[in-house]
């Protein structure tokens, strides 16, 4: 797992960008599939979130989530 923090154009804007591979982690988590998230934060509390972006192992690609 990777997570970048990038701030907003406001302030107390932030941009929370998690990278996480699919698999089963230590901390007994898991996931299956291999993506990338965004949550969007306000003065340090969520206020949403979208998934990006999941990896096509098949085609060897990353796919835009719509």
């Amino acid at each position: 797992m990777l997570e970048v923090k990038v701030e907003g154009k406001e302030k107390g804007e932030v941009t929370e960008y998690m990278y996480m591979r699919k698999g089963i982690y230590p901390n007994k988590n898991e996931t299956l599939e291999t993506a990338i998230h965004a949550v969007y934060y306000q003065d340090d509390m969520p206020v949403g979130g979208d998934k990006i972006t999941v990896y096509n192992s098949e085609t060897g690609e990353w796919q835009e989530v719509k």
